[in-house]
């Protein structure tokens, strides 16, 4: 990575390829920049560290790293199928796995589907061992991210509103939680923003690193979740605007002037997309070991998915689309099935979703405005909004910069509006990196008015806001709606409950030496693993190590919040509704509620 010097002035922004003199002071400012990012390195992994060791395995997470594991060490198995995502940071996370020996009992070639992954991490091999390494791949990803914002803070508004801004990414406690798991959310947000990094620094300067920064960061997305091809209008209209504008294009090369003519900077872009194109199809054909179709796949097969009445139906296009990649081979089938699965799934609301205490077998078109709203911390939403309010009040000045920024929030808070899967914040987790940088626009206008003291205390403040609920980063609420402990109230699943908090109810028993619970737990990990003595209450998870049966009375019972409210089961919750009547005798992480009953 290569850092570049602060503006020279209030709105002038350096050209990439320029150099300082070597006897400049600033010449040497590289030794702060690597001071920062050290300390940041060293503070963001032990927030995120210090925080799973305590957490038990999330929902999903069995399953990614499963597949991971399988489609990256198991010879001619693909485990990719199923409406699933790509398994490409699920095999980031193994990676590490090669190091250890791992056992792969039959029951994952061949046992039922939901067995596969309690067979590979519960049974045959250390579940904790595995996953502390799966996570850690996970944070190393939220530390390239926090670079790749410092990268686009210190090059838009210099030096001290980058390490402002970076002071506030390694606080922000959604970006915290979705580091410490094995899902997709984090990597993607970390290759969707350093996808548009590098395409601004290309329409800034066309050069070869940056195309290929452009290309690697694009492809990484693609096979990283099917959300990423909201990419492709971003790209094509900002590329669009740079081609249509009247600034020549400049290209790094002594041979070759800027190029001021539309023809030109149009023959440009489309070398850009012609990269971006070989890079992404490369990219997700190496995914599938450039095998159209697994000998030995595992898991429920879409071969043929195309054909599907439904999808005929509910993606006409998508379907014959499909079809026509699928028998010139352009695609592996996995992919390219799943992928229309996925956009059959994007009509309809299978999910049942839950908002400030209503529920809906459907969704609601402000759902996510209200998700973002409750789930961020005060001092990033006011630094926001008035970073929003000072780039709309000087509007002229570096338009064509301030476009590669808003712009990714607009168009995906855009589409959120029309999502059917009303499930958690993480869908919008790749608009935070842009939300940081625009609330570095307010940041800078208060170190330009010398309010030093002012960014010290926001600094400190969302300190204060992470560590308030340190280590629970997904039970984070702020206080505008009443804290974490009304979070349940609020919003459900992803957002606050996910099964992670098995761990945390084993150390409150054995402190307050309860020996057996009642035990209703919402999640994948299984207790037994802890050493829980439990009889096991009626869930909507898969229990089949552990069938449900009557409570035993007086006694302690164990609840997670999500059973309490789960719209997708009605006499489930209104199984264990009398217990919301109840004070709870304990709340571990937030997420599991313990009551005494007689």
């Amino acid at each position: 990575m290569k850092f570049f010097p602060a503006p020279k002035s209030k709105n002038q922004l350096i050209d990439p390829e320029e150099k300082l003199p070597a006897a400049s002071p600033k010449s040497r400012q590289w030794v702060a920049v690597l001071l920062v990012l050290v300390i940041f390195t060293g503070s963001f992994l032990y927030l995120v560290v210090s925080s799973y060791v305590q957490k038990s395995l999330e929902c999903d997470e069995a399953r990614h790293l499963t597949n991971g594991y399988m489609q990256l060490y198991v010879p001619n198995c693909s485990i990719f199928g199923g409406g699933g995502e790509p398994e490409f940071l699920g095999m980031w996370a193994a990676l590490p796995l090669a190091s250890q020996h791992v056992v792969v009992p039959p029951a994952v070639l061949a046992g039922p589907k939901d067995r596969r992954w309690h067979a590979l991490l519960y049974e045959a091999n250390d579940c904790d061992a595995l996953v502390f390494r799966g996570r850690f791949m996970i944070a190393c990803l939220g530390v390239v991210l926090g670079v790749l914002l410092f990268s686009w803070a210190y090059e838009l508004y210099g030096f001290w509103s980058a390490v402002a801004v970076l002071t506030m990414f390694c606080f922000e406690p959604n970006i915290l939680m979705n580091s410490t798991v094995v899902l997709h959310d984090l990597g993607v947000t970390c290759f969707m923003f350093g996808t548009v990094y590098f395409l601004w620094r290309t329409t800034r300067v066309f050069s070869f690193c940056n195309i290929c920064g452009t290309a690697i960061w694009f492809s990484l997305a693609q096979i990283s979740k099917f959300s990423a091809i909201l990419l492709v209008p971003v790209i094509l209209l900002l590329v669009g605007v740079r081609v249509l504008g009247t600034t020549p294009w400049p290209i790094k090369s002594r041979r070759w002037q800027p190029v001021g003519s539309r023809k030109g900077k149009a023959g440009l872009a489309a070398l850009l997309f012609l990269s971006i194109g070989l890079c992404c199809w490369c990219a997700i054909w190496s995914v599938f070991r450039f095998q159209y179709a697994p000998p030995h796949p595992v898991g429920d097969s879409l071969s043929a998915y195309h054909e599907d009445p439904v999808a005929r139906r509910d993606a006409p296009f998508g379907s014959w689309l499909v079809g026509w990649s699928n028998q010139h081979h352009l695609l592996p089938n996995a992919f390219s099935e799943c992928f229309l699965r996925q956009q059959v799934n994007a009509t309809h609301s299978l999910f049942a979703a839950y908002l400030l205490g209503k529920f809906r077998y459907g969704s609601w078109w402000y759902y996510f405005p209200i998700v973002f709203v409750v789930k961020t911390p005060v001092t990033l939403l006011l630094c926001f909004f008035a970073g929003l309010a000072v780039e709309t009040w000087r509007w002229r000045k570096r338009l064509d910069h301030k476009l590669y920024v808003i712009l990714p929030v607009a168009a995906f808070m855009i589409a959120t509006l029309f999502s059917t899967l009303n499930l958690g914040l993480r869908h919008i987790l790749p608009i935070y990196p842009f939300v940081l940088l625009i609330a570095g626009a307010f940041i800078t206008t208060l170190l330009e008015r010398r309010r030093t003291l002012v960014v010290t205390g926001l600094s400190l403040l969302s300190f204060l806001e992470m560590y308030s609920i340190y280590p629970h980063y997904g039970a984070f609420f702020n206080i505008l709606v009443g804290g974490p402990s009304k979070g349940h109230l609020l919003l459900i699943d992803s957002n606050l409950d996910w099964g992670q908090d098995v761990k945390l109810l084993k150390r409150w028993m054995e402190e307050h030496g309860v020996s057996h619970i009642n035990l209703a737990y919402w999640g994948n990990t299984d207790p037994s693993y802890y050493g829980i003595n439990a009889t096991y209450l009626p869930t909507t998870m898969w229990n089949g190590e552990h069938p449900s049966s009557p409570p035993k009375l007086p006694g302690f019972v164990a609840v997670s919040v999500q059973l309490l409210h789960d719209p997708a089961f009605p006499a489930i919750r209104q199984y264990y509704e009398p217990l919301l009547r109840k004070q709870p005798v304990a709340v571990i992480g937030y997420t599991i509620h313990v009551y005494w009953v007689e």
